[in-house]
């Protein structure tokens, strides 16, 4: 029983590490979802209730009701959502190459969220710029060390989903290690243990490793 419990200890400690190096994994080597662009994002996207939700759940006090665009990228064991609301306004013309923008103000908030095959691990960026300079900028669930950014508010769902699975990977790995051979050996007619040719009977057990004359 002791022993039971420790392999199964052993077995979710590892398939927690996978988990965690699969969407680190993710983060360094994956495609980067861009980032959100007046050029590219601008307005592409129609509004749904869930992006509102988000923005009017996580904005800060004096920020917009809403948003004005919001955009998804989702690739392999990565999702970036951004909501954004921007105001510019041009000097007249605005046809003319010299126009100039004399008025620019955005606010967004970036989430990213990484794992695989469920989102576990997310991290946010919200920005205030005025002027086409950064007055503020708040990070939640993302902190600095070595030189990067890195994600750290765990979604915990979707961590208790893929601990599961790859439990069951792990398990399914290990016993098809052990059986798939084992019932190789027994279709040829070989002992199970150590593959001597029994040439199919097994009545007497294997007198080359003793599997089976125990019970024999």
């Amino acid at each position: 029983m002791k022993r039971k419990i420790i392999l199964i200890i052993l077995l979710v400690f590892t398939a927690a590490a996978i988990n965690i190096a699969v969407a680190l994994g993710f983060w360094f080597f994956g495609e980067r979802p861009p980032a959100p662009s007046i050029d590219n994002d601008y307005g592409i996207v129609d509004l749904r209730q869930q992006e509102l939700a988000v923005w009017r759940g996580r904005r800060d006090s004096d920020w917009p009701l809403d948003p004005s665009t919001a955009t998804m990228h989702n690739y392999f064991g990565i999702t970036r959502r951004s909501l954004i609301w921007i105001e510019i306004e041009w000097s007249e013309p605005i046809d003319d190459p010299a126009s100039k923008v004399i008025k620019y103000d955005s606010y967004s908030i970036d989430i990213v969220e990484l794992g695989w095959p469920v989102r576990w691990i997310a991290g946010e960026q919200w920005k205030e710029l005025h002027g086409l300079a950064t007055q503020q900028q708040f990070n939640t669930g993302l902190f600095q060390a070595f030189g990067y950014q890195w994600p750290n508010r765990v979604l915990w769902a979707g961590m208790f989903i893929n601990v599961l699975f790859y439990c069951a990977l792990i398990a399914l790995t290990f016993l098809s290690w052990i059986y798939i051979p084992r019932a190789n050996r027994r279709r040829r007619g070989r002992c199970l243990k150590c593959a001597y040719d029994l040439r199919g009977d097994y009545s007497s057990g294997c007198p080359e490793c003793g599997y089976g004359r125990e019970l024999a």
